[in-house]
Protein backbone atom coordinates (compact mmCIF):
# COMPACT_ATOMS: atom_id res chain seq x y z
CA UNK A 1 0.00 0.00 0.00
CA UNK A 2 1.22 2.94 -0.69
CA UNK A 3 -1.02 4.72 2.10
CA UNK A 4 0.26 4.26 5.11
CA UNK A 5 -3.02 4.70 8.43
CA UNK A 6 -1.37 4.41 11.77
CA UNK A 7 -2.94 5.67 15.08
CA UNK A 8 -0.08 6.75 17.29
CA UNK A 9 -0.64 6.85 21.35
CA UNK A 10 1.54 8.22 24.16
CA UNK A 11 2.49 5.96 26.60
CA UNK A 12 3.06 8.07 30.39
CA UNK A 13 6.19 6.69 32.03
CA UNK A 14 3.98 4.89 35.12
CA UNK A 15 2.51 2.85 32.15
CA UNK A 16 5.85 1.88 30.53
CA UNK A 17 7.04 -0.70 32.32
CA UNK A 18 3.63 -2.34 32.30
CA UNK A 19 3.42 -2.36 28.98
CA UNK A 20 6.96 -3.43 28.12
CA UNK A 21 6.44 -6.47 30.19
CA UNK A 22 3.08 -7.21 28.21
CA UNK A 23 4.50 -6.63 25.16
CA UNK A 24 7.48 -9.64 25.77
CA UNK A 25 4.39 -12.01 27.10
CA UNK A 26 2.85 -11.76 23.81
CA UNK A 27 6.22 -12.81 22.21
CA UNK A 28 6.82 -9.14 20.53
CA UNK A 29 9.87 -9.34 18.29
CA UNK A 30 12.73 -6.31 19.36
CA UNK A 31 14.61 -4.20 17.02
CA UNK A 32 17.23 -1.45 17.24
CA UNK A 33 16.28 1.23 15.17
CA UNK A 34 18.59 4.52 14.31
CA UNK A 35 16.69 7.07 12.35
CA UNK A 36 17.80 10.52 10.77
CA UNK A 37 15.53 13.52 9.32
CA UNK A 38 16.34 15.21 6.48
CA UNK A 39 15.22 19.19 5.52
CA UNK A 40 16.88 22.24 3.77
CA UNK A 41 18.25 24.81 5.67
CA UNK A 42 14.86 26.69 5.60
CA UNK A 43 12.49 24.14 6.07
CA UNK A 44 10.96 23.91 3.41
CA UNK A 45 9.67 19.80 3.78
CA UNK A 46 8.56 20.50 7.73
CA UNK A 47 6.45 23.62 6.15
CA UNK A 48 4.72 21.00 4.19
CA UNK A 49 4.69 18.15 7.12
CA UNK A 50 6.70 16.15 4.70
CA UNK A 51 8.91 13.52 6.55
CA UNK A 52 12.16 12.41 4.70
CA UNK A 53 13.71 9.96 6.66
CA UNK A 54 17.03 7.53 6.42
CA UNK A 55 16.39 4.02 8.91
CA UNK A 56 18.83 1.30 9.88
CA UNK A 57 16.43 -1.15 10.57
CA UNK A 58 18.79 -3.87 12.24
CA UNK A 59 21.64 -4.29 9.80
CA UNK A 60 19.47 -2.98 6.83
CA UNK A 61 19.14 0.68 5.61
CA UNK A 62 15.71 2.03 4.27
CA UNK A 63 14.39 5.63 2.75
CA UNK A 64 11.19 6.65 3.35
CA UNK A 65 8.92 9.92 2.18
CA UNK A 66 5.89 10.57 3.88
CA UNK A 67 3.23 12.99 2.60
CA UNK A 68 0.45 13.90 4.83
CA UNK A 69 -2.94 14.06 3.61
CA UNK A 70 -6.19 16.14 5.61
CA UNK A 71 -6.00 13.42 8.30
CA UNK A 72 -3.04 13.27 10.72
CA UNK A 73 -3.51 9.62 11.00
CA UNK A 74 -3.06 9.02 7.01
CA UNK A 75 -0.35 9.54 4.84
CA UNK A 76 1.07 8.93 1.63
CA UNK A 77 4.73 6.94 2.33
CA UNK A 78 7.32 5.30 -0.32
CA UNK A 79 9.97 3.19 1.49
CA UNK A 80 13.18 1.77 -0.74
CA UNK A 81 15.75 -0.39 0.65
CA UNK A 82 19.18 0.99 0.03
CA UNK A 83 22.49 -1.17 -0.53
CA UNK A 84 25.26 0.34 1.57
CA UNK A 85 28.97 -0.59 1.80
CA UNK A 86 29.33 -2.95 4.82
CA UNK A 87 26.61 -0.96 6.68
CA UNK A 88 27.66 2.36 6.10
CA UNK A 89 25.56 5.54 6.19
CA UNK A 90 24.31 6.01 2.67
CA UNK A 91 23.58 9.49 1.36
CA UNK A 92 19.92 10.75 0.91
CA UNK A 93 18.58 10.55 -2.33
CA UNK A 94 15.00 11.82 -3.05
CA UNK A 95 15.69 11.04 -6.49
CA UNK A 96 14.62 7.15 -4.82
CA UNK A 97 10.92 7.76 -4.55
CA UNK A 98 10.54 9.03 -8.01
CA UNK A 99 7.43 7.59 -9.52
CA UNK A 100 5.29 7.04 -6.52
CA UNK A 101 2.71 8.52 -5.51
CA UNK A 102 4.09 10.17 -2.02
CA UNK A 103 6.81 11.97 -5.00
CA UNK A 104 3.57 13.31 -6.59
CA UNK A 105 2.34 14.41 -4.11
CA UNK A 106 5.40 16.25 -2.79
CA UNK A 107 5.41 17.84 -6.08
CA UNK A 108 2.35 19.08 -6.29
CA UNK A 109 3.19 20.76 -3.10
CA UNK A 110 6.22 22.47 -3.85
CA UNK A 111 5.30 23.70 -7.30
CA UNK A 112 8.08 25.39 -9.17
CA UNK A 113 10.16 25.58 -6.09
CA UNK A 114 13.56 23.78 -6.26
CA UNK A 115 14.33 21.77 -3.23
CA UNK A 116 17.92 23.28 -2.11
CA UNK A 117 20.93 21.20 -0.63
CA UNK A 118 19.27 18.60 2.22
CA UNK A 119 20.78 18.80 5.66
CA UNK A 120 20.12 16.52 8.93
CA UNK A 121 17.71 17.90 11.60
CA UNK A 122 17.33 14.89 13.62
CA UNK A 123 18.09 12.20 14.54
CA UNK A 124 16.85 9.06 16.82
CA UNK A 125 17.31 5.74 18.60
CA UNK A 126 14.89 3.74 19.33
CA UNK A 127 13.97 0.35 21.11
CA UNK A 128 11.16 -1.09 18.94
CA UNK A 129 8.67 -4.27 20.44
CA UNK A 130 6.25 -4.82 17.77
CA UNK A 131 3.64 -7.97 16.88
CA UNK A 132 1.21 -8.26 13.97
CA UNK A 133 -2.41 -9.13 15.24
CA UNK A 134 -4.57 -10.78 12.79
CA UNK A 135 -8.21 -11.39 13.04
CA UNK A 136 -11.16 -11.66 10.56
CA UNK A 137 -9.04 -11.44 7.80
CA UNK A 138 -7.06 -7.88 8.76
CA UNK A 139 -3.69 -7.35 10.39
CA UNK A 140 -2.46 -4.79 12.50
CA UNK A 141 0.95 -4.21 13.82
CA UNK A 142 1.32 -3.16 17.44
CA UNK A 143 4.63 -0.81 17.73
CA UNK A 144 5.94 -0.27 21.27
CA UNK A 145 8.86 2.17 21.03
CA UNK A 146 11.02 3.87 23.37
CA UNK A 147 13.81 6.27 22.74
CA UNK A 148 15.43 9.33 22.37
CA UNK A 149 15.51 11.84 19.54
CA UNK A 150 18.55 14.52 19.22
CA UNK A 151 18.63 17.46 17.49
CA UNK A 152 20.77 21.04 18.47
CA UNK A 153 22.49 19.83 21.01
CA UNK A 154 19.26 18.38 22.61
CA UNK A 155 17.29 15.33 23.86
CA UNK A 156 13.89 14.07 24.80
CA UNK A 157 12.42 11.15 25.29
CA UNK A 158 10.17 9.06 23.79
CA UNK A 159 7.94 6.44 24.91
CA UNK A 160 4.47 5.81 22.57
CA UNK A 161 2.38 2.60 20.88
CA UNK A 162 1.75 2.89 17.54
CA UNK A 163 -1.05 0.91 15.30
CA UNK A 164 -0.70 0.44 12.03
CA UNK A 165 -3.11 -1.33 9.61
CA UNK A 166 -1.72 -3.50 7.22
CA UNK A 167 -4.57 -4.48 5.24
CA UNK A 168 -7.24 -2.33 3.74
CA UNK A 169 -9.66 -3.25 6.11
CA UNK A 170 -9.22 -1.16 9.77
CA UNK A 171 -11.59 -1.57 12.16
CA UNK A 172 -9.55 -3.82 13.90
CA UNK A 173 -6.59 -1.06 14.23
CA UNK A 174 -9.73 1.19 15.88
CA UNK A 175 -10.66 -1.43 18.54
CA UNK A 176 -7.22 -2.22 19.60
CA UNK A 177 -5.90 1.20 19.92
CA UNK A 178 -9.08 2.15 21.78
CA UNK A 179 -8.08 -1.55 23.89
CA UNK A 180 -5.29 -0.49 25.11
CA UNK A 181 -5.60 3.38 25.51
CA UNK A 182 -7.99 1.94 28.31
CA UNK A 183 -5.82 -0.54 29.37
CA UNK A 184 -2.56 1.82 30.50
CA UNK A 185 -3.70 5.42 30.19
CA UNK A 186 -2.23 6.43 26.73
CA UNK A 187 -3.86 9.25 24.60
CA UNK A 188 -3.76 10.30 21.06
CA UNK A 189 -0.64 12.24 19.82
CA UNK A 190 -0.49 13.02 16.60
CA UNK A 191 2.76 14.73 16.19
CA UNK A 192 5.48 12.85 14.26
CA UNK A 193 8.67 12.03 15.14
CA UNK A 194 10.07 13.92 13.19
CA UNK A 195 8.20 16.62 14.23
CA UNK A 196 9.44 16.07 17.63
CA UNK A 197 12.76 16.26 16.57
CA UNK A 198 12.00 19.45 14.66
CA UNK A 199 10.60 21.30 17.51
CA UNK A 200 13.80 19.90 19.37
CA UNK A 201 15.79 21.88 16.75
CA UNK A 202 14.06 25.21 17.19
CA UNK A 203 14.40 24.95 20.92
CA UNK A 204 10.15 23.99 21.25
CA UNK A 205 8.63 22.29 24.00
CA UNK A 206 5.41 22.07 22.67
CA UNK A 207 3.87 22.13 19.38
CA UNK A 208 1.76 25.91 18.52
CA UNK A 209 -1.58 25.68 19.22
CA UNK A 210 -3.44 24.57 16.07
CA UNK A 211 -6.01 26.76 14.21
CA UNK A 212 -9.71 25.43 12.23
CA UNK A 213 -9.28 24.70 9.06
CA UNK A 214 -11.01 27.48 7.04
CA UNK A 215 -13.40 25.70 4.38
CA UNK A 216 -14.03 21.99 3.28
CA UNK A 217 -12.90 20.81 -0.28
CA UNK A 218 -15.62 22.02 -2.90
CA UNK A 219 -15.92 18.39 -4.41
CA UNK A 220 -18.02 16.83 -1.95
CA UNK A 221 -20.28 13.75 -3.37
CA UNK A 222 -23.36 14.34 -0.92
CA UNK A 223 -24.00 14.91 2.77
CA UNK A 224 -22.23 12.61 4.54
CA UNK A 225 -19.20 13.39 3.18
CA UNK A 226 -20.06 16.94 3.91
CA UNK A 227 -20.44 15.69 7.59
CA UNK A 228 -17.66 13.02 7.71
CA UNK A 229 -15.27 16.55 6.34
CA UNK A 230 -16.60 18.94 8.74
CA UNK A 231 -16.37 16.11 11.77
CA UNK A 232 -12.85 15.38 10.73
CA UNK A 233 -10.86 18.56 10.31
CA UNK A 234 -12.94 19.58 13.97
CA UNK A 235 -11.39 16.18 15.01
CA UNK A 236 -7.80 17.38 13.86
CA UNK A 237 -8.07 20.59 15.95
CA UNK A 238 -9.25 18.94 18.99
CA UNK A 239 -6.55 16.05 19.20
CA UNK A 240 -3.46 18.42 18.22
CA UNK A 241 -4.51 20.98 20.84
CA UNK A 242 -5.43 18.45 23.35
CA UNK A 243 -2.16 16.40 22.88
CA UNK A 244 -0.33 19.07 23.61
CA UNK A 245 -2.25 19.53 26.80
CA UNK A 246 -1.77 15.99 27.78
CA UNK A 247 1.73 16.41 27.36
CA UNK A 248 1.71 19.39 30.04
CA UNK A 249 1.11 22.52 27.99
CA UNK A 250 0.51 25.54 29.96
CA UNK A 251 -0.64 27.57 26.63
CA UNK A 252 -3.77 29.35 27.40
CA UNK A 253 -3.98 28.99 23.20
CA UNK A 254 -4.17 24.99 23.32
CA UNK A 255 -6.88 25.28 25.60
CA UNK A 256 -8.85 28.51 23.70
CA UNK A 257 -8.39 26.01 20.73
CA UNK A 258 -9.32 22.86 21.54
CA UNK A 259 -12.75 24.56 22.72
CA UNK A 260 -12.96 26.19 19.22
CA UNK A 261 -12.20 22.47 18.10
CA UNK A 262 -15.34 20.94 20.30
CA UNK A 263 -17.92 23.52 19.23
CA UNK A 264 -17.08 23.20 15.64
CA UNK A 265 -17.65 19.94 16.05
CA UNK A 266 -21.14 20.48 18.21
CA UNK A 267 -21.84 22.80 14.90
CA UNK A 268 -21.01 20.15 12.58
CA UNK A 269 -23.37 17.41 14.82
CA UNK A 270 -26.27 19.78 15.31
CA UNK A 271 -26.57 20.81 11.44
CA UNK A 272 -25.71 17.91 9.37
CA UNK A 273 -26.30 15.01 11.40
CA UNK A 274 -29.64 14.24 9.65
CA UNK A 275 -27.19 13.08 6.42
CA UNK A 276 -25.66 10.34 8.65
CA UNK A 277 -28.50 9.07 10.54
CA UNK A 278 -25.65 6.13 11.42
CA UNK A 279 -24.30 8.65 13.47
CA UNK A 280 -25.11 8.43 17.30
CA UNK A 281 -25.02 12.61 18.50
CA UNK A 282 -25.16 10.77 22.13
CA UNK A 283 -21.61 9.37 21.67
CA UNK A 284 -19.84 13.39 21.93
CA UNK A 285 -20.87 13.55 25.81
CA UNK A 286 -17.42 12.90 27.14
CA UNK A 287 -16.45 15.90 24.82
CA UNK A 288 -19.66 18.41 25.40
CA UNK A 289 -18.14 17.65 29.34
CA UNK A 290 -15.13 18.43 28.85
CA UNK A 291 -15.79 21.47 26.84
CA UNK A 292 -17.78 22.57 29.66
CA UNK A 293 -15.06 21.59 32.29
CA UNK A 294 -12.39 23.71 30.28
CA UNK A 295 -14.56 26.86 29.46
CA UNK A 296 -13.95 27.70 33.32
CA UNK A 297 -10.23 27.87 32.25
CA UNK A 298 -10.55 29.58 29.17
CA UNK A 299 -12.88 32.17 30.54
CA UNK A 300 -9.95 32.88 33.18
CA UNK A 301 -7.02 33.15 30.81
CA UNK A 302 -9.51 35.47 28.58
CA UNK A 303 -9.77 37.55 31.73
CA UNK A 304 -6.14 37.67 32.12
CA UNK A 305 -5.25 38.45 28.86
CA UNK A 306 -7.79 40.98 27.99
CA UNK A 307 -9.67 42.06 31.08
CA UNK A 308 -6.57 42.45 33.71
CA UNK A 309 -4.31 44.58 31.41
CA UNK A 310 -6.77 47.49 31.05
CA UNK A 311 -7.89 47.67 34.69
CA UNK A 312 -4.26 48.08 35.27
CA UNK A 313 -4.25 50.34 33.01
CA UNK A 314 -6.95 52.48 34.67
CA UNK A 315 -5.90 52.75 37.89
CA UNK A 316 -7.01 49.47 39.58
CA UNK A 317 -5.38 48.36 42.81
CA UNK A 318 -2.60 45.56 41.98
CA UNK A 319 -3.50 43.72 45.05
CA UNK A 320 -7.26 43.66 44.02
CA UNK A 321 -6.19 41.89 41.11
CA UNK A 322 -4.57 38.96 42.48
CA UNK A 323 -3.86 35.65 41.19
CA UNK A 324 -7.18 34.28 40.62
CA UNK A 325 -7.38 30.18 40.59
CA UNK A 326 -9.53 27.68 38.74
CA UNK A 327 -11.02 25.04 41.16
CA UNK A 328 -11.82 22.32 38.09
CA UNK A 329 -9.65 19.80 37.34
CA UNK A 330 -6.72 21.06 35.26
CA UNK A 331 -6.38 20.92 31.81
CA UNK A 332 -4.21 17.82 31.44
CA UNK A 333 -6.59 15.76 33.70
CA UNK A 334 -9.48 16.42 31.62
CA UNK A 335 -7.88 15.96 28.15
CA UNK A 336 -6.04 12.51 29.83
CA UNK A 337 -9.18 11.07 31.14
CA UNK A 338 -10.50 7.86 29.59
CA UNK A 339 -13.95 9.03 28.35
CA UNK A 340 -12.36 11.68 26.47
CA UNK A 341 -9.71 9.52 25.11
CA UNK A 342 -11.89 6.70 24.03
CA UNK A 343 -14.36 8.93 22.61
CA UNK A 344 -11.56 10.61 20.33
CA UNK A 345 -10.71 7.13 18.78
CA UNK A 346 -14.36 6.46 18.32
CA UNK A 347 -15.29 9.35 16.08
CA UNK A 348 -11.62 8.45 14.41
CA UNK A 349 -12.90 5.42 13.86
CA UNK A 350 -16.47 6.84 12.23
CA UNK A 351 -14.90 9.29 10.30
CA UNK A 352 -12.75 6.78 8.55
CA UNK A 353 -14.70 4.02 7.95
CA UNK A 354 -18.04 5.95 6.81
CA UNK A 355 -18.48 4.67 3.70
CA UNK A 356 -20.84 7.33 1.45
CA UNK A 357 -22.46 5.98 -1.52
CA UNK A 358 -22.73 7.41 -4.85
CA UNK A 359 -26.40 6.72 -6.32
CA UNK A 360 -28.10 10.08 -6.82
CA UNK A 361 -25.73 12.52 -5.19
CA UNK A 362 -27.00 15.07 -7.49
CA UNK A 363 -30.03 15.04 -5.79
CA UNK A 364 -28.93 14.04 -2.53
CA UNK A 365 -26.10 17.08 -2.37
CA UNK A 366 -28.85 19.14 -3.56
CA UNK A 367 -31.37 19.12 -0.64
CA UNK A 368 -28.44 18.53 1.66
CA UNK A 369 -27.13 22.41 0.75
CA UNK A 370 -30.49 23.86 0.76
CA UNK A 371 -30.87 22.19 4.46
CA UNK A 372 -27.67 23.85 5.36
CA UNK A 373 -28.69 27.26 3.26
CA UNK A 374 -32.21 27.53 5.18
CA UNK A 375 -30.27 26.80 8.78
CA UNK A 376 -27.77 29.75 8.14
CA UNK A 377 -30.39 31.65 7.21
CA UNK A 378 -32.50 31.08 10.20
CA UNK A 379 -29.10 31.96 12.13
CA UNK A 380 -28.89 34.70 10.50
CA UNK A 381 -31.74 36.22 10.77
CA UNK A 382 -32.48 35.44 14.66
CA UNK A 383 -28.54 37.51 15.25
CA UNK A 384 -29.29 40.02 13.91
CA UNK A 385 -33.21 40.97 13.97
CA UNK A 386 -32.07 42.23 17.52
CA UNK A 387 -29.11 44.39 16.52
CA UNK A 388 -31.19 47.47 17.37
CA UNK A 389 -31.99 46.87 20.88
CA UNK A 390 -29.33 44.41 21.76
CA UNK A 391 -27.97 46.99 24.47
CA UNK A 392 -31.23 46.73 25.89
CA UNK A 393 -31.41 42.85 26.47
CA UNK A 394 -30.76 41.12 29.19
CA UNK A 395 -27.11 39.19 30.04
CA UNK A 396 -28.65 35.71 29.66
CA UNK A 397 -30.36 37.07 26.26
CA UNK A 398 -27.19 39.02 24.93
CA UNK A 399 -24.97 35.27 25.66
CA UNK A 400 -27.95 33.41 24.15
CA UNK A 401 -27.13 35.80 20.55
CA UNK A 402 -23.19 35.26 21.09
CA UNK A 403 -23.67 31.47 20.78
CA UNK A 404 -26.49 31.48 18.14
CA UNK A 405 -23.41 33.68 16.20
CA UNK A 406 -21.13 31.20 16.98
CA UNK A 407 -22.87 28.90 15.40
CA UNK A 408 -23.29 30.85 12.33
CA UNK A 409 -19.98 31.64 12.20
CA UNK A 410 -18.73 27.70 11.87
CA UNK A 411 -21.78 26.44 9.66
CA UNK A 412 -20.59 29.20 7.59
CA UNK A 413 -16.60 28.00 7.62
CA UNK A 414 -17.58 24.82 6.54
CA UNK A 415 -19.83 25.93 3.42
CA UNK A 416 -18.29 28.61 2.26
CA UNK A 417 -15.75 26.93 0.13
CA UNK A 418 -18.72 26.04 -1.94
CA UNK A 419 -19.22 29.80 -2.88
CA UNK A 420 -17.55 32.18 -5.30
CA UNK A 421 -15.10 33.75 -3.21
CA UNK A 422 -15.67 37.48 -4.04
CA UNK A 423 -19.19 36.32 -2.42
CA UNK A 424 -17.57 34.82 0.82
CA UNK A 425 -14.80 37.18 2.23
CA UNK A 426 -16.73 40.32 3.09
CA UNK A 427 -19.48 38.88 4.95
CA UNK A 428 -16.90 36.55 6.93
CA UNK A 429 -15.14 40.02 7.85
CA UNK A 430 -18.24 41.56 9.04
CA UNK A 431 -19.29 38.13 10.91
CA UNK A 432 -15.42 37.82 12.88
CA UNK A 433 -15.66 41.96 13.85
CA UNK A 434 -19.35 40.86 15.52
CA UNK A 435 -18.07 37.65 17.04
CA UNK A 436 -15.19 39.54 18.29
CA UNK A 437 -17.32 42.58 19.81
CA UNK A 438 -19.55 39.89 21.56
CA UNK A 439 -16.36 37.99 23.08
CA UNK A 440 -15.41 41.11 24.20
CA UNK A 441 -18.51 41.69 26.12
CA UNK A 442 -18.52 38.07 27.43
CA UNK A 443 -15.23 38.60 28.83
CA UNK A 444 -16.04 41.67 30.47
CA UNK A 445 -19.26 40.00 32.19
CA UNK A 446 -17.14 36.92 33.46
CA UNK A 447 -14.92 39.30 34.85
CA UNK A 448 -17.11 40.99 36.48
CA UNK A 449 -18.97 38.17 38.53
CA UNK A 450 -14.97 36.96 39.54
CA UNK A 451 -14.37 40.41 40.78
CA UNK A 452 -17.66 40.37 42.64
CA UNK A 453 -16.87 37.23 44.53
CA UNK A 454 -13.14 38.87 45.48
CA UNK A 455 -15.04 41.83 47.28
CA UNK A 456 -15.41 39.42 49.99
CA UNK A 457 -11.93 39.39 50.61
CA UNK A 458 -10.56 42.31 49.38
CA UNK A 459 -12.57 45.48 49.43
CA UNK A 460 -10.07 46.87 46.95
CA UNK A 461 -11.86 44.50 44.28
CA UNK A 462 -14.62 47.02 44.01
CA UNK A 463 -12.69 49.10 41.87
CA UNK A 464 -12.82 46.74 39.32
CA UNK A 465 -16.26 45.79 39.44
CA UNK A 466 -17.44 49.32 39.60
CA UNK A 467 -15.38 50.06 36.18
CA UNK A 468 -16.47 46.93 34.56
CA UNK A 469 -20.41 47.82 35.46
CA UNK A 470 -19.84 51.51 33.50
CA UNK A 471 -18.28 50.04 30.78
CA UNK A 472 -20.85 47.36 29.90
CA UNK A 473 -23.12 49.88 27.87
CA UNK A 474 -20.52 51.12 26.04
CA UNK A 475 -19.51 47.16 25.00
CA UNK A 476 -22.84 46.70 24.54
CA UNK A 477 -23.63 49.36 22.27
CA UNK A 478 -20.26 48.36 20.03
CA UNK A 479 -22.03 44.39 19.73
CA UNK A 480 -24.84 46.19 18.80
CA UNK A 481 -23.07 48.44 16.25
CA UNK A 482 -21.17 45.12 14.68
CA UNK A 483 -24.66 43.21 14.48
CA UNK A 484 -26.57 46.30 12.07
CA UNK A 485 -23.09 45.67 10.08
CA UNK A 486 -23.48 42.00 10.26
CA UNK A 487 -27.15 42.33 8.92
CA UNK A 488 -26.64 45.12 5.90
CA UNK A 489 -24.16 42.86 4.42
CA UNK A 490 -25.03 40.42 1.91
CA UNK A 491 -24.94 36.86 2.56
CA UNK A 492 -22.73 34.58 0.50
CA UNK A 493 -25.50 32.12 0.01
CA UNK A 494 -29.01 31.83 -1.08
Amino acid sequence: MEQELEIKLHCPPAAADTVRADMAALQASQTSLLALYFDTEDRLLDTQGVSLRLRKEGSRWVQTLKVPTRSSIRRYEHSVDIESWQGEQPHVDLARHEGSRAARQLLKRLGSRMLPTLILRSTMTVRRQSIIVQQNGEAVEIAFDEGVVRAADRTRSICEVEFEAKTEQCSLMFTLASQWQARYGLWVDPVAKRRRGELLARHLAFEPASRSVKGLPSGMRSGKTLFCAALGTSLEQVMANASELAAGSANPAHVHQLRVGLRRMRVAIWSMKATAPDFKANQVEPLVAAFRALGALRNLDAIKASVVPKLQAAGAPVAALGQAQCESLSAEQIVRSVSFQSTLLALLAYVHQSGVGRRHVKRIWRADLGRTERQLNRLHKRVTRQAETFEHLRPVDQHDIRKRLKKLRYLADFVNSMYPRSTVSQYMKQLRKAQQALGQLNDEAEALLLFEKRTAQDARAWFAVGWLAARRQTCARDCSVALRGLGGTTRFWK
